[in-house]
């Protein structure tokens, strides 16, 4: 079951959610997403399977996975500089 939660703002969540990203991110105007995650998630290939529901959805996504779990500052600069460098 998908849920829609509004406070403060717009979060989907529950199975298969991930599935209505790009229709979100279309609503909001994005063509063009920057995911950030941590290697874990990346290698686990659940990154990569958000990134294919985005792609169906016409979305092109940069993934950036170099974050731990519980950011550093110097992970939180490191990732808004892939964010420019995106063009996200």
């Amino acid at each position: 079951m998908t849920v829609v939660w509004n406070f403060p703002t717009r979060i989907v969540f529950g199975l298969g959610a991930s599935e209505s990203a790009g229709a979100e991110l279309r609503r909001l105007g994005v063509s063009r997403a920057l995911l950030v995650t941590d290697p874990f998630v990346e290698s686990a290939g659940i990154a990569g399977k958000l990134v294919d529901c985005l792609a169906r959805a016409g979305i092109e996504c940069v993934v950036y996975g170099q974050v731990s779990s519980n950011p550093l500052e110097a992970e939180v600069l490191s990732a808004a500089d892939a964010y420019r460098h995106s063009k996200a």
